[in-house]
């Protein structure tokens, strides 16, 4: 007759080592999930382009624009975040774009390759050139004069294609001084030209 409770602490035993291996399975795959993700989270961080929430990108790890003008000197910085005293309109601002003093009638160049996304007339900044270069950068270039030598929708060159040059369109400030005013936008927001344009000192 056979040996029924012997079979049945076998078949209990089997049933128990079972139950014990699918939990180590189950508790292993999870420890093994948590790891990848860790790890892919970490190399995302690592990854991730400076300058995307508006940091400071060194020109040396980021695409480098060319110097769209020859200038004489530098006559208002970028400043994102602090103000500073605007002498033609009398009052504070953020100047979220670099100003430079130039000769009138200086060519203006495109800084990247691109294509112009617009051509349009500010009422503080004057004629103004827009340029997509892809990858959410744009340069805007103003106090052009009005005789532009780009249309939206034209391909440009670095350095090599000629946009037009410096006017006194502006009539935001500097009224009285050639300049141009050159503002680098990503993802639709300005940061700091200096990320991507090596302007010489001078």
């Amino acid at each position: 007759m056979p040996t029924t409770p012997t079979f049945h602490k076998y078949q209990s035993n089997q049933n128990t080592t079972g139950e014990v291996r699918a939990k180590g399975v189950i508790a292993g795959s999870f420890i093994i999930l948590f790891a990848v993700t860790f790890i892919v989270a970490a190399i995302a961080i690592t990854a991730k382009p400076r300058g995307a929430e508006g940091d400071r990108l060194p020109v040396s790890t980021a695409i480098v624009f060319a110097v769209p003008v020859q200038y004489e000197s530098m006559l208002k910085p970028c400043s994102l975040t602090d103000l500073q005293y605007n002498s033609t309109a009398r009052y504070w601002e953020s100047h979220k774009r670099v100003t430079v003093e130039t000769a009138a009638g200086a060519p203006v160049y495109a800084t990247f390759d691109g294509k112009v996304s617009n051509v349009t007339t500010d009422m503080k900044y004057g004629k103004m050139v827009e340029i997509d270069h892809g990858n959410g950068l744009k340069t805007v270039y103003g106090n052009l004069d009005e005789s532009v030598l780009v249309r939206i929708g034209d391909t440009v060159l670095k350095g090599k294609t000629k946009i037009g040059s410096v006017g006194q369109t502006a009539k935001n400030e500097f009224t009285k001084t050639p300049h141009l005013s050159i503002q680098v936008l990503r993802n639709g927001k300005a940061i700091d030209p200096n990320d991507y344009i090596d302007f010489p000192i001078k």
